[in-house]
C-alpha cells in the first residue's frame, strides 16, 4: 500500500470512530404530581392504602387522608413509617393505585438532580425493588420518552413497568413520581426491557465503557493529526534535501571542498530519512490502536444495539 493510500486509511478510521456520539443517561422526567392517599379498613379488619377512593372495596370504612411521606405526623404524636406490608391488589385499580402508592412514597423520600449522569438509572432500581416486593412482576426500561423512532444509542432514560393485569403494563416514572399510560406517552412502551437490575447494571456498565471508548478514540485521534503532520512535514524537508543533493553533486567530479559539503548533505539527508521512517513507524502503531479500539466499540454497540421491544400498555 502505498504512503498516501495508508495515510488515508487511517484518517479515514479517526473520523469514523468520532462520528459515534457519546451515550449519556440523562433523565427527563415525565410530569407528575405527588396522589394524594387515603388510609382504610376492609371488612376484615385489615388496614390499606389507596390513591383512588373509586378503588375501594365493598365493605370499606374509616377512611381518612393521610400524609404519604414517611417519617410524616400521623396525627396521633407518632412518624409515619414506610409500609411494610403489602397493599392490595385485588382489582386492576388497586394494582395501579397500589403502583402511584410507591411511586408518591418513593419521590416524597428522594432527591432527583439533573447534574448527575444516570441518576435516573439508580431510581428505576430502587422502584424496581419497591415493586418487586410487593409482588408485582416489573421490568426496567431503557428509552426515548419524547422520540418515537429513537434507536438505542439515544435512549437518554430509564423507568419501570409493572404488569396490572395479564399481558397489560403500566409505566412508572421513578423520576418524575406518577404513572404513564399509553394514551399519555406510548414511548415508555418502547426501548430495551430488563427483568432484573443484574442486567440492566451490565447494560449501564457498557454504555459506561463506550462512552470511555469514545473519549479515548479523541485523544488517539489528537495524538494522530500530531504526529501525522510532523511526519509530513519531514517528509517534505527529506524530499527537498534529497533533491538539492542529487542537482548539486549528482555523479558529477567534485573539487575536495565541494565533496566535502556534499558528504555533509548527504548525511543530513540519512539523518531526516531516519526520522520520517521513526515517525512512520509512530503513525502506523496509532493506526493499529485504532483498528482495535473501534473492534471493541463495535463489540459493545452491538449489546446496546440489541432490537427494540415494545410491551402492550394497559
Amino acid at each position: 500500500m502505498s504512503k498516501s493510500a495508508w495515510v488515508r486509511k487511517i484518517h479515514g478510521v479517526a473520523v469514523a470512530l468520532l462520528g459515534v456520539m457519546t451515550f449519556t443517561l440523562i433523565c427527563l422526567a415525565h410530569p407528575a404530581s405527588a396522589a394524594k392517599l387515603y388510609r382504610y379498613t376492609d371488612g376484615s379488619g385489615a388496614e390499606h392504602y389507596t390513591d383512588n377512593l373509586n378503588s375501594l372495596p365493598p365493605g370499606a370504612r374509616a377512611i381518612e387522608s393521610v400524609d404519604s411521606r414517611v417519617g410524616a405526623d400521623t396525627g396521633k404524636g407518632k412518624p409515619r413509617p414506610a409500609l411494610a406490608a403489602k397493599m392490595d391488589y385485588g382489582a386492576d385499580e388497586g394494582r395501579v393505585a397500589a403502583l402511584r402508592t410507591i411511586l408518591s412514597l418513593y419521590r416524597q423520600t428522594h432527591t432527583y438532580s439533573t447534574a448527575d449522569f444516570f441518576v435516573c438509572a439508580d431510581m428505576a432500581i430502587d422502584v424496581w425493588n419497591m415493586a418487586r416486593t410487593q409482588g408485582f412482576k416489573v421490568m426496567i426500561a431503557a428509552g426515548h420518552p419524547s422520540d418515537n423512532k429513537a434507536t438505542p444509542p439515544r435512549f437518554t432514560h430509564a423507568w419501570v413497568v409493572a404488569e396490572v393485569a395479564p399481558s397489560a403494563w403500566l409505566a412508572m416514572e421513578t423520576t418524575g413520581g406518577g404513572v404513564v399510560t399509553g394514551k399519555e406517552n406510548i414511548n415508555y412502551y418502547r426501548g430495551h426491557f430488563f427483568e432484573n437490575p443484574r442486567d440492566f447494571k451490565e447494560y449501564l456498565d457498557e454504555r459506561r465503557g463506550i462512552n470511555q471508548q469514545i473519549s479515548d478514540v479523541k485523544e488517539l485521534e489528537d495524538k494522530f493529526a500530531h504526529v501525522n503532520g510532523k511526519y509530513r512535514q519531514e517528509v517534505a524537508e527529506q524530499q527537498k534535501l534529497s533533491t538539492d543533493l542529487q542537482q548539486q553533486c549528482g555523479d558529477k567530479r567534485l573539487a575536495p571542498a565541494k565533496f566535502k559539503q556534499c558528504k555533509e548533505m548527504q548525511q543530513t539527508v540519512l539523518a531526516k530519512t531516519d526520522a520520517c521512517k521513526e515517525l512512520e513507524g509512530r503513525v502506523r502503531q496509532l493506526s493499529d490502536t485504532h483498528a482495535d479500539t473501534r473492534a471493541k466499540l463495535e463489540a459493545s454497540m452491538r449489546l446496546l444495539n440489541q432490537p427494540v421491544r415494545t410491551v402492550p400498555p394497559r
